[in-house]
């Protein structure tokens, strides 16, 4: 619970901050819940996801913390799959990308480019929603309804929650994480 506060009290602190940007004579941002908006805040997930799965040597790739963990690339494809998961949720559609396997993906490029591509993907469905669509309810697997947007702000603090994960995973290893990309 204390997690998902700190990730809720990151999302709305980087929304208020750019609309602070906006009111200090910077260019203004889009009309929060926009698809602009939500586009920049993916913009931001995407890049600090794909720092950290640069920033693991590849001999790391399959370290895990305990062994009821997932491993770097295990993290990093589940992450790759979820993108696509939360695609088909917010487009109303039920939910059939089977997920990522470690046995397809065995290289830290193969895993980069899976996970590269999937927010590629996302941000281009995003896009082709665009605004009129993001209020247009969707049915969760576990039957919750949620509007477009809604699932597109938890796929967001899904990415970054994971992003924390491999920065643990990073010390844990010695690493200096990368910072987080700026809004």
């Amino acid at each position: 619970m204390k997690r998902t506060f700190c990730l809720l009290t990151l999302v709305v602190s980087l929304v208020a901050g750019t609309g602070l940007a906006s009111a200090q004579g910077q260019p203004p941002v889009a009309a929060p819940g926009s698809v602009e908006e939500l586009l920049a805040f993916w913009d931001v997930v995407s890049k600090g996801l794909v720092q950290m799965a640069e920033h693991f040597p590849e001999d790391k790739y399959d370290y895990r913390p305990t062994p009821e963990v997932r491993s770097v690339a295990e993290l990093i494809l589940h992450v790759a799959h979820a993108n696509y998961l939360f695609s088909e949720i917010a487009q109303g559609q039920k939910p059939s990308t089977p997920p990522f396997s470690r046995e397809k993906y065995k290289t830290k490029a193969a895993c980069l480019a899976a996970l590269k591509k999937s927010f590629d993907d996302a941000a281009a469905v995003l896009r082709e929603m665009g605004n009129a669509r993001m209020s247009a309810l969707t049915r969760l697997p576990n039957g919750k309804e949620l509007s477009a947007h809604e699932v597109w702000m938890m796929a967001i603090i899904h990415g970054v929650s994971h992003r924390g994960n491999l920065v643990t995973y990073s010390r844990l290893n010695g690493l200096a994480p990368p910072p987080m990309p700026e809004p």
